[in-house]
């Protein structure tokens, strides 16, 4: 965590995942407000909801009750550059539009626009072919509805697009009007998920707020990542009494990484309970949290490769390789897979007289299960007879036919020699078979 003091009073400049953002403001609202606070002490608005405008108008109102005297401004419009998360975006902007929300869709808009790499030029060309094909990423079906945005909010969205109106020259007049006093009567967090280098708004903003960065990012060479990653963890364990093994701490942090905040405070949390009672963390415990994990990722690797994503079924692999799992253990893992789906699929079939078409849960556990889990009992598959319904009921439903199970299944020796003997890295092999049968 690197801290830049700047100057204490009325604002501060907090960046990172809120996760652990969060916590930072619960204590800064506490400093500020001299005694205990929860959620509730402060009011916490988005860039997307609020124009610079408003959040003004809320520090001075805030200002003049005893409690909630700290505002949480989370990524102002003035302060993005283009980058974002597209599908968050695309999100908003959807329930937006649903909720009748006219001037949030436009500004939310606006910043996807930004997120796609164009400038309000896009918006004065003639026809709008740029944007409109950008439209068309957020969906469709939404296309009518979001060029009668462009129409009668154009405003809107051309200053989102351009980075918000002011260019947080309000803000900005906020805080230097508050320099002098005794006392600020509010406080001002200003939190980013990310910086993006450049603006002159966020620069005068950091030459006038304190600011925290909790980003764990390894910024060059160095290890200035892994550094910072064992400072938070042994801060976030110190805060709670405990402590942990050298030999604990260094196992963790090659498992769970040191590029997110919200990971490690998740794989924190899990440790925090498991220790119970005692005060120090050891390498048992890291491991025992380690084989949970593990067990959950393999899960999820099976669920994923089940629902023929490819994509998804990529990541998980990946996840799971960097962790040392033998490639062979991700073979057994899709044979498995592919055995179940292959007989329920099949003994469904059978049993419905090859009449089989869309079912409901319901209807399969109250009609189709039984005969099957009697059939499975009688043929000495009581591993399959032992299934949760709800698990079968996935496999029947899974987007694969019956030639295309067995095709796989049939590959499966020659991928097992593979893994055993070939030169190719075993995540290539594994690559290929799922992006042959997956795609």
């Amino acid at each position: 965590m690197k801290t830049n003091q700047g100057e204490k009073g009325c604002c501060l400049l907090v960046v990172g995942e809120w996760q652990a953002a969060r916590e930072v403001c619960l204590k800064e609202a506490e400093a500020f407000l001299k005694g205990p606070v929860t959620d509730d002490s402060f009011v916490v608005v988005r860039g997307d909801e609020y124009t610079e405008g408003q959040v003004i108008e809320l520090l001075k109102t805030r200002g003049l009750f005893s409690s909630k005297k700290v505002v949480v401004y989370q990524d102002p419009d003035f302060l993005f550059q283009g980058k974002g998360d597209e599908a968050s975006l695309a999100k908003g902007i959807k329930q937006a539009l649903k909720g009748g929300k006219a001037k949030r869709a436009a500004r939310l808009l606006g910043r996807f626009l930004a997120s796609k790499g164009l400038g309000v030029s896009a918006l004065e060309e003639p026809g709008h072919e740029k944007v409109m094909s950008a439209l068309n990423e957020i969906g469709p079906e939404d296309r009518d509805a979001l060029g009668l945005i462009l129409q009668e909010e154009f405003h809107e969205v051309k200053k989102a697009l351009s980075g918000g109106a002011g260019k947080g020259q309000a803000i900005i007049s906020w805080i230097e009007g508050q320099k002098g006093k005794k006392k600020a009567p509010t406080l001002l967090i200003i939190h980013l998920t990310d910086i993006c280098q450049g603006n002159r708004a966020l620069t005068h903003l950091m030459k006038r707020c304190r600011v925290i960065d909790l980003r764990l990012r390894d910024k060059g060479r160095g290890k200035g990542g892994e550094n910072a990653s064992r400072a938070f963890v042994t801060s976030f364990l110190k805060e709670r009494g405990l402590t942990i093994e050298p030999s604990a701490l260094a196992e963790f942090l090659r498992l769970v990484g040191s590029e997110s905040v919200s990971a490690l405070k998740n794989e924190l949390d899990k440790l925090v309970t498991l220790c119970g009672n005692r005060k120090k963390i050891t390498l048992q415990d890291v491991t025992t949290l380690v084989t949970r994990h593990r067990e959950e990722e393999l899960y999820k690797l099976a669920d994923t490769f089940r629902q023929k994503d490819l994509a998804g079924t990529l990541v998980m692999m990946e996840q799971i390789l960097c962790q040392n799992v033998h490639p062979l253990a991700i073979l057994a893992l899709i044979r498995n897979t592919l055995v179940r789906m292959l007989a329920i699929k099949a003994l469904a079939k059978d049993l419905s007289n090859q009449g089989l078409g869309p079912m409901s849960f319901n209807e399969f556990k109250a009609r189709l299960w039984p005969e099957m889990k009697k059939e499975f009992s009688q043929r000495d598959l009581s591993a399959l007879a032992r299934l949760h319904p709800y698990a079968a009921y996935l496999h029947l439903q899974a987007p694969y036919n019956l030639k295309s199970v067995v095709k796989m299944l049939e590959e499966l020796p020659g991928l097992d020699l593979e893994l055993k003997g070939s030169k190719l890295e075993p995540r290539l092999v594994l690559e290929g078979f799922l992006f042959r049968h997956l795609n």
